[in-house]
């Protein structure tokens, strides 16, 4: 279990249903609550997103959204902006809930590492959008669920920015948001600055649960494919 805090402006976006604003927050430093303020008309009903980047429309009772296919390295955990919220509301007070899970690979060695690539497959072998646009239902009575396009990437990469060094003995990790299912098998292509490239494949069957994290096996980085299990 972990919290998730809220950073200083962070932009949600919200709509009445027919209008929609921009929302900051005005809490400083980190906090466990937003104090989000904005401009919208009255309304009985009200739905937001968080971040405000990832919402491409509203259109009824649905938001379109793209989840961003390079998310940025973020030491423990994930970076801001990356984990897409939603509530709704009729008095103003949001209740936000996790639409995605996130994948936790672990690694050891004495490269550094500047990029992992994930990929899943489902049972007949056919790519599964992790990326890209998405749909998310503002009908849902328990929890929100994303349903992506057929027009989806396959694919979603970490990156590293200046390079990630493993340690030899204590594993580093590496966390990627995925959308919630079933992957029936998955690849993942870990690259060092050096140059070298490590492709895992996996026949191991992984699900990824709303607001969980679902932790890989520790793997020692080698610049060849590999066929684990994770």
């Amino acid at each position: 279990f972990r919290n998730v805090l809220w950073e200083y402006q962070d932009e949600v976006y919200v709509t009445n249903g027919s209008q929609s604003s921009k929302f900051i927050n005005t809490c400083l430093g980190r906090c466990d609550f937003a104090l989000l303020e904005g401009e919208l008309p009255p309304s009985t009903d009200y739905y937001a997103v968080y971040p405000y980047y990832m919402v491409k429309n509203y259109n009824s009772s649905e938001f379109l959204i793209e989840i961003p296919s390079v998310q940025a390295y973020f030491k423990d955990g994930i970076a801001a902006d990356s984990f897409p919220m939603v509530a709704t509301s009729d008095d103003g007070i949001f209740s936000f809930q996790n639409l995605c899970g996130v994948f936790v690979l672990q690694l050891t060695g004495d490269e550094t590492i500047s990029s992992v690539t994930f990929s899943g497959m489902d049972a007949s072998g056919i790519d599964i959008p992790v990326s890209g646009n998405g749909t998310i239902l503002m009908d849902y009575s328990v929890t929100p669920s994303l349903i992506m396009k057929d027009s989806a990437k396959n694919s979603v990469t970490l990156e590293c920015a200046d390079g990630v060094r493993l340690n030899p003995t204590i594993p580093t990790t590496f966390h990627i948001v995925l959308p919630v299912g079933i992957y029936n098998t998955f690849n993942v292509s870990v690259k060092a600055t050096d140059g070298t490239e490590m492709t895992i494949k996996s026949q191991r069957t992984l699900e990824i649960k709303r607001s969980t994290r679902t932790t890989a096996a520790n793997l020692s980085y080698s610049g060849v494919i590999q066929y684990k299990d994770l």
